[in-house]
């Protein structure tokens, strides 16, 4: 009978051992399943803050494009690159040669003048 006992006890044994691995198993994949919904959250936060960045990018880029399809953008691109006027209106032309010796001329002088007395020249102007 004792031989009976025995086989019991270590069949016994063997459950308890086979329950045991079994409960680390689960343990272990019930850790991982934790740490990946853990860090799924971290990249839905992510995500969502990359969104929102995209969303803010994407209406600039919209406001642009409405204004690019403007009249008042293509008035100015036509003014500006074409040289078109708008009818009544008068243009004047300064050859670039008077711009370029007013420039000189200006340099000239502040060249002249110590720059403690342009300043103070300013300063007494404002007052």
């Amino acid at each position: 009978m004792r031989k009976q006992k025995s086989s019991f006890g270590s069949r016994k044994r063997l459950i308890s051992i086979l329950f045991l691995f079994i409960g680390i198993f689960l343990l272990g994949n019930l850790a991982q399943g934790i740490f990946d919904a853990w860090r799924g959250r971290e990249r839905i936060q992510k995500m969502k803050q990359d969104l929102q960045e995209i969303a803010k990018e994407n209406e600039t880029l919209q406001q642009e494009v409405q204004y690019y399809q403007s009249e008042e953008f293509v008035e100015k691109e036509a003014r500006e690159k074409l040289n078109l006027v708008k009818p009544g209106e008068t243009v004047i032309i300064v050859p670039e040669e008077a711009l370029r010796k007013e420039e000189s001329e200006r340099i000239k002088q502040s060249l002249a003048e110590p720059v403690w007395r342009q300043w103070t020249a300013v300063l007494l102007e404002r007052n």
